[in-house]
């Protein structure tokens, strides 16, 4: 698989049928590039989110709400930067309002893709069990 300047592949893959977790592809082995956690949640509502963007404070809201806001506003800064050096210094734009702009593949967009083309066979093979089973953040 080629990689990036950035030494990751030119399209990550961001598995929730069946967990949470983003890896360097569908079928990638060894160790996840990043793991169920804060960071991982907040990528995963990013790539899910219409536009593949949100503000910081839904994301606060969503993550921190039961932090006090400036602790609240650090973690999200310190899981940003950690998101910046994993994915690279362009993956994630603005400043109040946040847009993912790495490629990442999702397997549900994938999923449900396969399913309004009537794809059965495809969906099936996507599928690896419910939608991030066991994810959730206080």
């Amino acid at each position: 698989m080629p990689l990036a300047l950035d030494g990751l592949p030119p399209t990550l893959f961001l598995r929730t049928l069946g967990g949470g977790v983003l890896t360097a592809g569908p079928d990638a082995d060894g160790a996840p590039l990043l793991a169920p956690g804060k960071p991982l949640a907040l990528l995963l509502f990013l790539a899910l989110a219409p536009g593949r963007r949100t503000s910081r404070e839904a994301l606060i809201d969503l993550l921190w709400s039961d932090v006090e806001p400036d602790r609240a506003r650090n973690a999200l800064r310190q899981s940003l930067f950690h998101l910046r050096r994993l994915l690279g210094d362009d993956a994630l734009a603005g400043t109040e309002e946040l847009t993912l702009l790495r490629p990442i593949t999702v397997d549900r967009d994938d999923f449900l893709a396969a399913l309004e083309a009537q794809d059965f066979l495809a969906a099936v093979a996507l599928y690896r069990g419910p939608f991030l089973p066991a994810f959730g953040v206080p």
